[in-house]
């Protein structure tokens, strides 16, 4: 098939030679049987100060087992876009379609079909395949740079042919903070046990202390500034019977994530439904080696094991307002009153200023959360609600899953780049706290080889997660790879810092930008060219 650059904006035309190449913008999908020709040879990006600037390169038409050279200016970074599968389409509301039937016309392409997704560090040197090659050109932007347009040029030599692609960075004067406290709250979570495992390192030798850096490096690229810290990570049975605190694991661990500016620290779920019936009235815990009713002499005495040390180095760290305790992923109505309990003894050993944090929807727990994550269509039909708790100066997150699905905004792969950018507008729009996915390192299965996966053990499910939930991480060989929907998501998130200081300064033209772009979660605008050119008024107005 043959692509637009939506972004790129042809400065000459492109040159005679027998490579078929080209710019097209990140935001573009472009899959394995994409063809570069009517691709533009130079294109323009704009970006701001503290931002990253990035463009995709296609080239087609290379004889496989042609070696190719890239090679880029200094300070850019080069990656080869990686295929993964899209084995089904994401369902009309939620999961794949094959749960709720019916086809859904709000996808990119007809299942199934092969995407380019994982971005893959490159030194330059690739042997061509049967189908066309795409890499990620990029340059961080520093927050003091000089505004101003810089040429790069991009050369690729292919066998005995050779082509210069030039890519025009405009540095606009409009600077994005940095992320921390004051930043947008941004968290996808990760799991401790699918790093060691994929990366066969073992957990918390030396070698996993640097691959978890890595990952912490990639989510502040991404302006995540939020990490997620499993408490039964930082538990360990003494010869007695008991559980103790590992405080050196848990001040390292924390320091990970500090020293590349994320902020604040998510604690895991204390407890969850009993066998996963969402039918169910109890809670259990799931803490310090306990798996039982939440509520009764026995849970109180693990909560104690495992809360209270804990308290003191929340206390001892002045980590009080950094704090955000989950209890039970996903607590319904059903489980209000139990949630409400546990929320009380949660309490009673936590410090003053910790507050707790759930996924979320039922109201029927008003009172009981202190930071309330909605999914986004929920939070869009009961927006007065969760308006009301922000003016009680409650938090407001909100997040996606396997739900929603149409048209609704979220981050898969059969889905427009766009809407991860628009997911990080909303945050200014909606004037929320924050944004979480549970879909960091989920993988079950080889992610370059399966995209979906079952929802359940049952083998003959017909509930699926939808292409790409599960993972917005590829694992690489040392550590962790970026993707398509994160960097999409990490332009949403700098825009969003901008809006937000915009809506000070002219709120008629954030007006008038929302209303071109974003008029809910189900109601956007899908013009990449259109988004560019409100992009560039934005950050016009930050000069």
């Amino acid at each position: 098939m043959r692509l637009a650059a939506l972004l790129c904006v042809a400065l000459f035309p492109a040159m005679a030679h027998a490579l078929d190449g080209g710019w097209l913008d990140e935001l573009t999908p472009v899959y394995p049987d994409s063809v570069a020709k009517g691709a533009p040879a130079a294109c323009e990006v704009d970006v701001p100060r503290g931002g990253v600037a990035g463009a995709h390169l296609l080239i087609s038409g290379v004889p496989a087992g042609t070696r190719l050279r890239v090679e880029v200016p200094e300070g850019c970074r080069l990656f080869q876009l990686v295929a993964v599968p899209v084995e089904e389409n994401t369902g009309i509301k939620s999961r794949t379609e094959r749960f709720g039937g019916g086809v859904n016309p709000h996808v990119i392409r007809r299942a199934p079909f092969r995407i380019f997704e994982a971005l893959k560090p490159c030194d330059g040197a690739v042997t061509a395949g049967p189908e066309a090659m795409a890499f990620r050109v990029e340059r961080t932007v520093p927050a003091a740079a000089t505004p101003g347009t810089v040429a790069l040029p991009v050369a690729v030599h292919a066998g005995n042919e050779a082509a210069t692609y030039t890519l025009r960075v405009k540095v606009h004067g409009a600077v994005v903070p940095p992320i921390g406290k004051d930043s947008f709250g941004y968290t996808n979570w990760f799991s401790t046990g699918a790093i060691f495992k994929t990366h066969k390192v073992e957990l918390w030798s030396e070698p996993f202390w640097q691959v978890l850096d890595r990952y912490a490096a990639l989510m502040a690229k991404g302006r995540q500034n939020t990490f997620l810290l499993r408490i039964n990570d930082f538990l360990t049975k003494q010869p007695d019977g008991a559980y103790a605190l590992e405080r050196e694991r848990l001040h390292r661990y924390v320091k990970t994530f500090e020293k590349h500016g994320l902020w604040f620290i998510e604690a895991g779920h204390l407890a969850g439904r009993p066998k996963d019936d969402w039918g169910s009235t109890t809670l259990e815990l799931h803490i310090a080696g306990y798996r039982g009713p939440a509520d009764g002499p026995q849970a109180a005495a693990c909560l104690d094991q495992a809360l209270l040390p804990l308290a003191a180095e929340i206390r001892a760290n002045h980590w009080e307002g950094r704090w955000l305790q989950h209890l039970s992923d996903e607590p319904t109505g059903t489980q209000a009153a139990a949630y409400k309990a546990l929320a009380a003894e949660a309490r009673k050993r936590l410090p003053a200023g910790v507050r707790i944090f759930d996924a979320t929807m039922t109201q029927a727990l008003d009172g009981a959360v202190d930071a309330w994550c909605p999914q986004v269509q929920e939070y869009q039909a009961h927006q007065a609600f969760f308006d009301d708790q922000l003016a009680k100066h409650r938090n407001v997150w909100v997040y996606t899953c396997l739900i929603p699905g149409g048209k609704f905004l979220n981050r898969l792969l059969d889905q427009e780049r766009l809407r991860p950018v628009y997911l990080g507008w909303s945050l200014d729009k909606y004037q929320l706290d924050g944004f979480l996915h549970w879909g960091g390192t989920y993988w079950s299965a080889d992610p370059f080889g399966q995209s979906i996966r079952p929802n359940t053990p049952d083998p003959k499910t017909n509930n699926y997660l939808p292409a790409g939930d599960s993972h917005v991480w590829y694992p690489g060989a040392d550590g962790p790879w970026s993707s398509t929907r994160f960097e999409a998501h990490r332009i949403g998130l700098e825009d969003a810092e901008l809006l937000r200081k915009l809506r000070r300064t002219d709120p008629a033209l954030h007006e008038r930008l929302m209303q071109g772009n974003l008029r809910g979660f189900d109601d956007y605008n899908l013009e990449v060219g259109r988004y560019r050119e409100a992009r560039r008024e934005l950050l016009g107005a930050g000069e």
